[in-house]
């Protein structure tokens, strides 16, 4: 069979404009699909970048072929490409950023430069022809020995690219490009196996005199599983596995060890809640949307005060989403909330709920992200990262306390607001997004008003009744009150704190117990 030429069209991890690739030919050995992720010579250099698109056409005459397949899985899967493309154009950030946030913490691979100091080969006249900030760069180096370029520019600021190109010229310093390795991988640990030959020698007199030998087979082949092969050489002794491994009685198993932040963690499985009417009607409206996933809107706000039972009606439509053979996400506003989410879901979802959070060591995220992919979960929770969660066949994806400003991503590109990026995974998986809030968005309320969303109103507090029982009520939940301002002028007070919250500060105060006083215009001031 004749070898087809193919063209893959790249984002690479370089500086582009929004939504731009670059072709390259793949040569006859590599395998080269769409989310792939490769390595590709970019001007002198090699870079990493992500595959969007597989074809028969160059968009380009000449084209410089893939590196190689720096791994071979599929990265990014066709949902999640289209989502890149979209954040692309709608954020106008390269498509490198935007898949950056879909590939598995710790793959992001760069080209480092390393400079070192090479002084003591140079003439003592090309020395003296040194700057005094070169001079800097130099006692630098002395100090700290060989150095990244990162590091010198950010000690230095950007003329020291310039002055470590000079010293380079003098040779007073060499440099060196590696590329850097992924920062986080699977965990593997070896586990001994009794074979088929170690079975025929327990079972014989051929063990008889190797006491320490029959003991460890033996407690292979009653089915010891525990250990791991280094606890087995320190329990029975390094002579004695290595005999046996080499005799071919046993041999060694990889087994990956999967870092899950809900590791010994257990929930009690609550009783039964019985929806009110309200949330009965809220729920029923998201269920008619999860059974007909080519209607519209695709979207719902459910609008419900303070302890009206939000989340019971959001874990009704996640065990709706799921018997319908789905899966949901659910976001929280900031970490310091996901552990709550996490007990009321994991309660009712066990053992088919992920987390996924900055708040994880890159161990757990990594391992959590390849579960997440592989589909060994039905639920996932976390923050707004976790919109980008790899899930296969989304139906359904919750923001709770939508309004809140923490959707939106403003530290760094791409600049992206979770629940934009929802709403476009919802119109192209058909899922359905529910936006839960006390206070709603402007935007989603209005948007609820004419029509775009579905709209559920909660008005009444919600008990469950496993609280009624153990003597709760609803005196539990806050008291508010609302004081007026301009009351409080006209009476003569002109500081900043109503009498009332000034009197209940100093009640608490002399009570021995503390007050939190929030300001919600984040170092904004009207007076």
């Amino acid at each position: 069979v004749d070898f087809v030429l193919k063209f893959a069209e790249i984002a690479v991890d370089a500086p582009a404009g929004y939504n731009r690739t670059f072709s390259y030919s793949i040569p006859k050995p590599l395998v080269v699909k769409p989310g792939h992720s490769v390595i590709v010579p970019f001007g002198p250099r090699l870079r990493q970048g992500i595959v969007i698109e597989v074809s028969d056409e160059a968009q380009v005459e000449n084209t410089r072929d893939v590196h190689e397949v720096s791994d071979s899985r599929e990265l990014i899967d066709d949902l999640h490409l289209k989502i890149v493309s979209w954040m692309s154009e709608y954020y106008m950030c390269s498509l490198f950023e935007a898949a950056l946030l879909m590939i598995p913490p710790g793959s992001r691979t760069r080209e480092l430069t390393w400079i070192t100091s090479s002084e003591f080969n140079v003439s003592p006249i090309e020395k003296s022809k040194i700057s005094r900030f070169q001079e800097d760069i130099m006692n630098y180096l002395r100090t700290n020995g060989r150095s990244r370029l990162d590091k010198i520019t950010s000690r230095f600021g950007q003329n020291a690219r310039s002055a470590i190109t000079t010293l380079e010229e003098y040779g007073l310093i060499v440099r060196n490009v590696e590329r850097s390795k992924s920062t986080v991988s699977a965990r593997f640990k070896l586990v001994p196996r009794i074979t088929k030959i170690g079975i025929e020698a327990l079972n014989s007199q051929e063990m008889d005199r190797a006491y320490r030998q029959k003991d460890f087979m033996q407690s292979l082949y009653r089915g010891d599983t525990s250990l791991t092969m280094a606890e087995s050489r320190k329990c029975f002794g390094v002579s004695v596995v290595n005999a046996v491994l080499k005799k071919g009685f046993i041999n060694q198993e990889k087994i990956q060890i999967f870092r899950d932040p809900l590791k010994g963690i257990t929930y009690d499985n609550p009783p039964p809640v019985k929806l009110k009417r309200e949330q009965e009607r809220a729920f029923s409206t998201i269920r008619n949307m999860l059974q007909n996933p080519e209607d519209n809107p695709r979207a719902i706000l459910v609008y419900g005060v303070t302890g009206s039972g939000k989340t019971e009606v959001y874990i009704e439509a996640v065990k709706e989403c799921i018997a319908l053979g789905k899966s949901a996400i659910i976001l929280v506003p900031e970490i310091a909330l996901t552990p709550q989410a996490i007990e009321r879901f994991e309660s009712r979802f066990q053992g088919q709920v992920a987390v996924s959070h900055s708040g994880l060591s890159a161990g757990e995220r990594h391992d959590q992200w390849w579960k997440i992919k592989k589909g060994d979960y039905r639920v996932v929770i976390g923050s707004r990262g976790a919109v980008f969660a790899p899930l296969p066949n989304i139906g359904l994806i919750v923001l709770d306390e939508e309004h809140e400003w923490t959707y939106k991503q403003n530290e760094s590109a791409p600049r992206y607001h979770a629940r934009e990026v929802a709403m476009q995974i919802a119109g192209i998986s058909r899922s359905v997004i529910l936006l839960g809030s006390a206070s709603p968005d402007l935007e989603s309320f209005m948007r609820s008003q004419r029509g775009r969303y579905e709209f559920a109103e909660l008005k009444e507090r919600f008990i469950p009744h496993s609280r009624i029982n153990n003597g709760v009520s609803g005196t539990d939940l806050a008291f508010v009150s609302v004081v007026d301002m301009r009351e409080e002028l006209k009476a003569g007070n002109r500081e900043i704190l109503s009498r009332s919250l000034y009197r209940s500060i100093e009640e608490t105060l002399k009570a021995g117990e503390q007050t939190i006083l929030f300001l919600n215009r984040r170092g904004a001031s009207s007076f």
